[in-house]
Parts: structure tokens; sequence; C-alpha cells
């Protein structure tokens, strides 16, 4: 028989073993909380690391869990396992984790490869994140009485806090990406296990004048994914056809080949030009997060007054079907039908070089 105990009183008497046992305590799920948020929270409920929690409780995953990206990861059998232990349906931890944008952000998850268009990636190696995938406002760290992370903190597509009015903050303030699971806690805050700064206090507000284009595209993009999809020329597409068209387009514009030209070509809002230098090519979900603002409005606005605007545009920088489908293995049927129509030349000849 075992004791668990906290700094106040013994809750629990331990009569069997850990792995067979559920949760003592039951913390519940806040807003749009990820699930790794969520599983930190329940240790540090229980006055346990969480490292030493999931061993304890799941020892089955036994110096694995962390090693990976739990939201990214988490397969079927460890959310039935958390739900019995948690008291809590599989459903709601299954909303938890990115497999809720299926359907919407993108068609489906792809756990192996790391490869899931907009999630941000963590790049776990030797237990530490090397890529500033998990986000954070300092200002909702500051006000929540119960201080978690956000789902849609992690996808590329949201960059800026709108009920605070400011960017993101994706490293603390001594350039290290976030390890969650690592930070320290102190008095319900968070604070980096590499310096010891308060992750509430990191980073700067930004001025409100900059921030209406980022908040309106911001909006756009959330409001396609909650009505699940988005009229184009007068025809409804899905919500994840529509963003497949928009992340290979800014794919595009990271393209060695026809990058710095549409970056230069397309203004942010209808008239501001920003023109940035990317010297090699980097996949959308690693770049710095002011480059993914910039790359979103870019590309919200070529897709905007569709076709017209994208029919221009590509005309006038020479790019044609095998540009614009490449790296597609299915490319929705309302784009394709579009370029078909529009930008297929079969008996354009290419210059020498190209030859």
């Amino acid at each position: 028989m075992q004791l668990l105990r906290t700094d106040k009183s013994i809750y629990k008497i331990r009569r069997r073993p850990y792995g067979d046992a559920a949760f003592p305590l039951k913390v519940r799920p806040l807003d749009d909380e990820l699930l790794s948020s969520w599983l930190v929270r329940v240790a540090l409920e229980h006055k346990t690391r969480p490292t030493t929690f999931t061993n304890l409780y799941l020892p089955e995953t036994r110096n694995k869990l962390w090693a990976a990206d739990v939201d990214l990861h988490a397969d079927e059998e460890l959310l039935v396992r958390l739900s019995v232990k948690a008291a809590l349906p599989v459903e709601m931890l299954r909303s938890m984790t990115f497999r809720a944008y299926e359907g919407v952000l993108f068609e489906r998850l792809y756990p192996a490869t790391g490869g899931t268009p907009f999630v941000l990636r963590l790049a776990m190696r030797g237990r530490w994140s090397r890529a500033p995938g998990m986000r954070w406002c300092p200002q909702c760290l500051t006000e929540d009485e119960q201080p978690y992370f956000r789902k849609k903190w992690r996808v590329a597509i949201f960059t800026l806090c709108r009920k605070h009015r400011r960017r993101l903050v994706d490293r603390c303030a001594c350039g290290r990406p976030l390890t969650l699971y690592k930070a320290k806690w102190d008095e319900g805050k968070p604070y980096c296990s590499k310096c010891g700064a308060c992750l509430a206090n990191v980073g700067h507000f930004r001025q409100k004048e900059d921030l209406e284009s980022v908040i309106n595209g911001q909006e756009q993009l959330q409001g396609i994914m909650g009505d699940g999809y988005v009229m184009m020329a007068g025809v409804p597409v899905y919500a994840h056809l529509y963003f497949a068209v928009l992340h290979q387009v800014m794919k595009l514009m990271l393209s060695k080949r026809y990058g710095a030209l549409l970056r230069e070509a397309i203004p942010v809002g209808d008239n501001q030009k920003i023109v940035f230098e990317i010297k090699r090519f980097q996949p959308l979900e690693t770049l710095e997060i002011e480059r993914q603002e910039l790359l979103l409005q870019k590309g919200v606005w070529l897709l905007g007054k569709w076709p017209d605007r994208f029919i221009r545009i590509c005309r006038t920088h020479d790019l044609f079907t095998s540009a614009l489908l490449r790296d597609m293995k299915q490319a929705p049927f309302w784009y394709w039908r579009l370029i078909i129509d529009a930008l297929y030349y079969p008996g354009l000849i290419g210059t020498e070089g190209e030859i």
C-alpha cells in the first residue's frame, strides 16, 4: 500500500498499481486547450512532474510520450486510456489534438511524416523542441485564471491574438523554443526551463494601426473554418480544399524560381507592398512568425476576387500548369479546372534555358 500526498493532506490510498488506477483528481479541459497543455496541468494538479506522472499512470508510454509531439501523434489507443483514467469522453480528448482539424484545415493528418499543412512543427530531438512550434499570447497567460496553451496557437494561420491585438510569441527572450512539458511553473505561471524567464512577460505589444489587414485576413480564414466552406466565383468549395490551394500558392511564394517575383508582385492588403528575402527554401510551417504572417496576407489576397486576380498574376509572371500543380497529388477540381481552362498552353514552346 502506498500513500500519495499533497502539501496539504493525504487524498488517496493506493491499493493497486498506478497503471491500473484512474487519476485521483479530475481536471476538465479548458476552451480550445491542447492535449499536451491539459496533460501538463493534470500532472501539476497532482503535484508531480509531467514525465513522472505519465510514467506512473501510463507505464506503456514510459519515456516515449513526451519524446514526440503529443498533440500530433496521440493515437486512438492512448486517447481511450486517457478517457478511462480521466473520466472524459474520447471525443473531447480527440478534439484537443490536431485531428479536430481533419476535413476543415486539411484532408487528413500526417503524424508519421510531420508534414501536415499549417500545423507548426516542434522538431523534437533529445526530448527538446528544436523548432518554435509552441506559440503563446503572454497577455492571455497573464489573465487566465488557470494559464493554458490553445490549440489554435499551434496553427500557422493564427499569428496574432485577436483579443489583445498582439502577435503571438514563438520563442523565449533567450531565443529558445518552448518545450512545454519541461517548463517550470510557479504560482500558476509557466517559466522557461532554460533561462527562467516568465513566459507571461515575454514579447512586446504591436501598434494597433498595423494590424487591421492581419486581423481581417485571419478572421476571414477563421470564418471559412467555422462555416466549413467558402464561395469561390459563386461556387461553394469545402474549407479543406480552399486551404489546400492556399497552402500551394504560399509554397510557390517560397520557391526558388517564382518566389521572389510573386512576393514582390503581390501586395499586403490592397496596395501596400512588403518584400522580404528568403535565402533558402523552408517549409511554411518552419518560417518565422512574421514571415508566415506576410505570406498569409499575400495568399489570401491572391485568392480574393477569384479568379480574375489569380489569372492576371499568373499570366504576368508566366505561371502555368506545371508550376501551379507541382507536388499536388490530387488538385481540388475547382482549382484544376481553372488552370486547365485559363492557364494551360500545351503548344507553348519553352525558352532555350528551360529546354
